[in-house]
């Protein structure tokens, strides 16, 4: 005959399941600072509609957190990506090997 679980382990399953999704929240927006921020990206999709009921405050921080920090990389990237294409010709000379040498060559 099969013993029905008690209460208490119920509870404990789910804090044990809020830990590992706090863990892993955590994890992938310390992640994002290695020079990945899609991670950041993903994790804020990832945990954006849990609820506090049912999962750690923290999570929702942290999927804050991610967005805002995803939103600067892009940011970052989209100013360096046209910085370099709008003035590249005027120092690519140093810098490349092969360098076009009138401006409508490349």
């Amino acid at each position: 005959m099969r013993v029905p679980e008690s209460a208490d382990a119920e509870e404990d399953a789910r804090r044990a399941e809020r830990a590992h999704e706090l863990r892993e929240c955590k994890l992938l927006f310390f992640a994002g600072f290695l020079g990945l921020p899609w991670l950041w990206f993903v994790n804020w999709f990832h945990y954006r509609r849990r609820a506090p009921p049912e999962s750690d405050p923290l999570v929702q921080v942290y999927a804050r957190r991610s967005l805002l920090g995803s939103i600067i990389g892009l940011v970052l990237f989209l100013v360096y990506f046209f910085t370099v294409q709008l003035t590249w010709r005027r120092w690519a000379t140093d810098i490349m090997i092969n360098a076009p040498a009138r401006k409508d060559e490349f």
